[in-house]
C-alpha cells in the first residue's frame, strides 16, 4: 500500500478527531447540547475503547445540560455516574483530552448536586475540558501553533479575492474568499481580530475554530478564508489530501461550469467552451426578460448537458409567469429565485413549479434544518467561502440526514477556493455537481473525464499561488507573526 493509499484509508479517524475537537470547544462554551451532538457524530464510527470514552463524554455533556438547562439535578447525577464509567475505559488522557481533570470536576459536581442544588442555582465553575498535557495519542493529532499569516487582496480582471497564507512547522496552507465590493471590511477584520486570535492560541483541529471565533468573527468571509487556510495547513502537516482531513473518502466529483454573458452569442460560446473542456453540467444566468427572450432558443444547444438556471435573487413572487417559462425548459433546478431570506415565498413557489428549487447559500446546518421543516429546502447550495469548510460539512451532513440534495458552489477567483470546494464536494451529502467557480483550471490544467474531476496527488489542496502571479495581481499585503 502506498502512502497515498494509507492516507485515503483514514478519513473516518480524521472525521472523529475533528468532531472531538469541535465538541470540546462547544463544551467549554457551555453549549452542552451541541457538544453532545458533535461527540455523537464521532461515537457512531468509533471502535472500542474510544467508543466507550466518547459515550462517557456524551453523557457528561448531557448531565450538564440536564442541570443547567432543564434544572434536573437528580437526572444530572445519574448521567455523571455513567459518564465517569465510560471515560474510565480510555484512561486519564484518552482521546487526547485531560479526562482525569474532567472526571475530578464531575465528581465534585456530583457531590454538590447530590446534596441538593445550590441555593442560588449558580452555574459558576462549570467543568472545563482541556487537551491532554502528554503527547496526544489515539484520535487526536498534536496541536498546531501558527507562526505567521500573510493576508492579501488580489485582483484579476474586475474581481477581487482575499488570499490568506498560514505558516507553521515548515508548511503553508492557503485560503480564499471573494471580496464583492470593497476589501476594507474583510481585510481589516482579518488583520485586526481573526489573525491575531489565531496567532495567540494553538489549534487542536480546524473544526474548533468556528466555535472559538464566535463573537470575534463579524466578517464571515474573512473567517471562512482563514479557516480554509488552516484546514489546508492541517492536511499538509498530516501529509493527507484535504478531503481526507475533512473526513471524506476519495471519489470523482461531477463538475458544473458557470456560464457568463448577457447575449445569446456569449452564452452559446460559453456552452461550447464548457463542452469542449469536458464539462457535462452547466449553470446559466437567467434574468427577467432574458428568461423568455434568450434562453428558450439556447436549450437545443444543451441537448447533451445537464443545466440549471441561476436567477441571482432577481425575481419576485409576482414574476411567477416568467418563472413558469423557465420551468417549462426543464432545468435540473432553479437556483436563487428570491433572496435566501424569503423562505415563505420559496415555499409558495414550490407549489406552482415542477423544477426543484435551490434556496441559495445555506448559512448553517440549523438554517437548513429549519428550511426543511418549513418545506423550503428542495436543494441546498453550500459555499465554503462564506460559511467555512467546517460549517459547510455540517450542512452537507444535515442535508444527507434529511434526504435533501445538495451541491457545493463557490465564486472562486483562484484555484485555492476551487480546490477546497471540490474537496468538500467529496462528502457523501454532496449529491449534485460541484460548481468550483472561475478559479477552476487556472495555474495549470485540471483534468475532467466524463464530466468528473479527481483529486491530484499531494497534501492539502495540492495547489500554491505562483509567486509571479501574486506579483502581478496583488494589490494589498500584510504579514502578521506570532
Amino acid at each position: 500500500m502506498t502512502a497515498r493509499d494509507a492516507a485515503a484509508a483514514s478519513p473516518p479517524r480524521h472525521a472523529q478527531a475533528a468532531a472531538i475537537a469541535r465538541g470540546r470547544a462547544l463544551f467549554n462554551r457551555a453549549d452542552f447540547w451541541a457538544s453532545h451532538e458533535a461527540w455523537e457524530a464521532a461515537w457512531r464510527t468509533a471502535a472500542e475503547p474510544e467508543r466507550s470514552g466518547l459515550q462517557g463524554l456524551i453523557q457528561a455533556a448531557a448531565a450538564l445540560h440536564k442541570f443547567v438547562v432543564q434544572n434536573n439535578p437528580s437526572g444530572a447525577v445519574r448521567l455523571i455516574d455513567r459518564a465517569l464509567e465510560g471515560m474510565s475505559a480510555v484512561g486519564p488522557t484518552g482521546l487526547g483530552l485531560d479526562l482525569a481533570a474532567l472526571s475530578s470536576e464531575l465528581r465534585e459536581w456530583r457531590r454538590r448536586l447530590s446534596d441538593g442544588p445550590p441555593s442560588d442555582a449558580s452555574i459558576i465553575g462549570l467543568p472545563h475540558l482541556e487537551r491532554a498535557a502528554a503527547p496526544p495519542g489515539g484520535l487526536q493529532p498534536a496541536p498546531l501553533s501558527v507562526e505567521a499569516i500573510d493576508v492579501r487582496i488580489v485582483e484579476d480582471g474586475r474581481r477581487r479575492a482575499l488570499l490568506v497564507a498560514v505558516a507553521a512547522d515548515g508548511h503553508v496552507g492557503w485560503g480564499e474568499s471573494v471580496v464583492p465590493w470593497s476589501e476594507h471590511g474583510v481585510f481589516d477584520a482579518m488583520c485586526s481580530s481573526l489573525a491575531p486570535a489565531l496567532l495567540t492560541e494553538s489549534v487542536g483541529s480546524p473544526a474548533e475554530l468556528s466555535v472559538v471565533w464566535r463573537g470575534v468573527a463579524a466578517e464571515g468571509r474573512a473567517a471562512a478564508a482563514l479557516e480554509m487556510a488552516v484546514w489546508d495547513l492541517f492536511a499538509r502537516r498530516l501529509g493527507v489530501p484535504l478531503h481526507v482531513a475533512l473526513g471524506s473518502a476519495a471519489r470523482p466529483v461531477a463538475v458544473a461550469q458557470r456560464i457568463h454573458g448577457v447575449t445569446a452569442a456569449a452564452l452559446a460560446d460559453g456552452i461550447g467552451r464548457a463542452r469542449a473542456a469536458g464539462f457535462t453540467a452547466v449553470h446559466l444566468p437567467a434574468r427577467p426578460n432574458a428568461d423568455q427572450r434568450l434562453l428558450p432558443a439556447l436549450v437545443p444547444e444543451l441537448h447533451d448537458l445537464t443545466f440549471a438556471f441561476d436567477l441571482d435573487g432577481a425575481y419576485r413572487l409576482a414574476d411567477v409567469h416568467a418563472l413558469a417559462a423557465l420551468d417549462r425548459l426543464a432545468p435540473s433546478f432553479l437556483h436563487r429565485p428570491f433572496p435566501d431570506w424569503a423562505v415563505a415565498d420559496i415555499v409558495r413557489l414550490r407549489r406552482w413549479l415542477g423544477s426543484p428549487i435551490s434556496i441559495g447559500n445555506v448559512v448553517g446546518a440549523e438554517a437548513l434544518a429549519n428550511a426543511f421543516e418549513l418545506g423550503a429546502a428542495a436543494i441546498a447550495h453550500v459555499d465554503p467561502t462564506t460559511i467555512g469548510l467546517s460549517e459547510a460539512g455540517l450542512v452537507l451532513e444535515t442535508a444527507r440526514g434529511h434526504g435533501v440534495d445538495a451541491w457545493v458552489g463557490t465564486p472562486s477567483v483562484t484555484p485555492v477556493a476551487a480546490r477546497a470546494a471540490l474537496a468538500l464536494a467529496m462528502a457523501p451529502g454532496a449529491t449534485l455537481p460541484c460548481a468550483p467557480g472561475d478559479g477552476f483550471g487556472r495555474w495549470g490544467a485540471e483534468r475532467i473525464v466524463d464530466g468528473r474531476w479527481s483529486a491530484p496527488d499531494g497534501a492539502g489542496t495540492a495547489v500554491d499561488p505562483p509567486p509571479e502571479w501574486l506579483a502581478v495581481h496583488e494589490v494589498r499585503h500584510e504579514r502578521l507573526q506570532a
